[in-house]
């Protein structure tokens, strides 16, 4: 079992227990990395993941998609602070390929790609007013442009990507960053050498069916 005890005197904003299970501790964690940013987005997925510790899961089974090539990148000096509450658990969370089992993203593209939802519809816990995720994208891939009807909020974690928004040239973003796109805005993302993980964040219109690949 995977348990995270909460520092004495910690104001989490919630009554939760003296004990939180480790996916629980990194709820708070991201909702802290959210709230370094002003975005209503951000503060809307930032009180989604803060209501949603508590009811984490204390154990999940090992991912079987291989993690080995996006787990690296955690431990790589200059990360995110949050990545310290997310590697021990970092292989257990409800991984899957972006977009495959729709067939919204090629499969040569999904099956270099993993996205797991915290919370949301079909997070691992329930919450039908946003998305709150992570995203892991493999390195050397271009991953095309897409929109969608959700507005969307990226932080980075880890690594590094080119991001690029309504078709101007890509600037590359390290941890920290932050990627706001609006409804329907173009936007794309492509790694070098190694990959990237992000917190995502979907408000409005949270529907997949909405997500087109333009590439």
């Amino acid at each position: 079992m995977l348990v995270a005890t909460e520092p004495a005197g910690a104001d989490t904003g919630l009554s939760t227990p003296a004990a939180l299970s480790a996916f629980g501790a990194l709820f708070l964690a991201l909702a802290d990395t959210l709230d370094e940013g002003t975005e209503p987005i951000a503060k809307t997925g930032a009180n989604a993941l803060r209501k949603g510790a508590a009811e984490a899961p204390f154990d999940l089974p090992p991912s079987p998609l291989p993690m080995a090539p996006f787990a690296g990148v955690l431990a790589l000096t200059g990360t995110h602070a949050a990545c310290g509450a997310l590697i021990p658990v970092f292989d257990r969370l409800n991984w899957h390929h972006s977009g495959l089992e729709s067939g919204q993203i090629r499969a040569d593209i999904s099956r270099q790609m993993l996205t797991g939802e915290l919370v949301g519809p079909d997070g691992l816990v329930f919450d039908d007013s946003c998305r709150v995720g992570l995203f892991a994208q493999g390195p050397n891939l271009a991953y095309p442009q897409r929109t969608h009807a959700a507005e969307e909020l990226f932080v980075m974690l880890a690594g590094t990507g080119l991001w690029s928004q309504s078709g101007h040239v890509g600037v590359p973003r390290g941890p920290g960053a932050r990627m706001h796109h609006a409804s329907l805005e173009p936007h794309s993302s492509t790694t070098g050498a190694e990959p990237l993980v992000a917190i995502w964040v979907w408000t409005g219109d949270i529907d997949f069916s909405t997500y087109l690949l333009q590439g």
